[in-house]
């Protein structure tokens, strides 16, 4: 089962008569799922905006809808974002519907693992009237602010025991399994199928839209989707659950068995070895590497 809270609009604005928010006529919609979801099916198809009521089933009957939307995915906070291409109209009572497939292969969303949205989900809201000087569309902008190459290496340093130049033990690594994430190694991530995902005959070709979600997956998307890079699966796959989080029961254990394979990373089975295990990282290093990686992964 996958659930989803919508939420519009970053800025809060003045309520309307039944409680709910007004949003700008340049909004943004953020949607958090309960699961990881299978970023081939956060598409424009898989959504319907707009000012007509009548129920939608599947994106057909999306008539007269605005098309101008721009998906984006964060699998770390699991939310898709929709990022408007043109303001709405002000003052105007809209539709937003979330779509569930129907049987068979039908276009909606769903879980990384093919378990679809359990029902479509409505959000109705009325836009503001435009203010005098009507805001900027909140379209993505380039991340100026995006992490450095030299910031991700630090923020990995704790992977570099398994993955750089010293092992676990302090010594050496003639391959430091199979990778290295040291700062000078961490453009050679960027396309590079991760071979825990490698099957086929293209299995050294990286893949952003495999038949399988997860087959021939790279490290690190060069087409700037986090949602595609298996190294932030490895990573969320063994971070400890937050108790604030609304990630469903048993998803970490979900995604261990059906796409993230191999020890743990970093790997805490090195404490049941009586040596040193690295941390986890922290909910904020690992926004931050999925940021970076959304910016193109930049490392000059």
């Amino acid at each position: 089962m996958v659930t989803a809270i919508v939420d519009d609009a970053p800025e809060r604005v003045p309520l309307d008569d039944d409680g709910s928010s007004r949003p700008l006529s340049s909004t943004a919609f953020h949607v958090r799922f309960d699961r990881f979801m299978d970023p081939r099916t956060l598409i424009r198809q898989a959504y319907c905006l707009r000012s007509e009521q009548a129920d939608v089933v599947g994106f057909e009957g999306c008539t007269n809808g605005i098309s101008d939307t721009l998906p984006r995915y964060d699998p770390v906070t699991r939310t898709l974002s929709i990022y408007l291409a043109e303001h709405l109209a002000p003052d105007t009572l809209y539709k937003l519907t979330l779509l569930a497939p129907r049987e068979g292969p039908d276009v909606g969303l769903r879980a990384f693992d093919g378990v679809p949205l359990e029902s479509s989900i409505v959000k109705t809201f009325r836009t503001l009237a435009d203010p005098a000087d009507v805001p900027e569309l909140e379209a993505p902008p380039a991340d100026e602010d995006a992490p450095s190459c030299d910031e991700i290496a630090v923020a990995l340093r704790t992977c570099q025991v398994c993955h750089g130049s010293k092992g676990l033990e302090g010594e050496p690594l003639s391959v430091p399994e199979g990778f290295s994430v040291e700062r000078p190694d961490l453009p050679g991530l960027i396309g590079r199928t991760a071979h825990q995902t490698q099957m086929g005959n293209d299995a050294n070709t990286a893949q952003d839209r495999a038949a399988r979600f997860g087959a021939n997956m790279p490290l690190v998307d060069a087409k700037r989707s986090p949602g595609n890079s298996y190294l932030l699966y490895k990573l969320l796959a063994h971070t400890p659950p937050d108790p604030e989080d609304t990630l469903a029961e048993n998803e970490a254990k979900r995604l261990r068995s059906s796409l993230v394979v191999g020890m743990p990373m970093p790997a805490v089975a090195a404490v049941e070895e009586g040596l040193t295990a690295p941390a986890p990282l922290t909910q904020e290093q690992l926004v931050d590497l999925s940021r970076w990686i959304a910016a193109g992964a930049p490392c000059p």
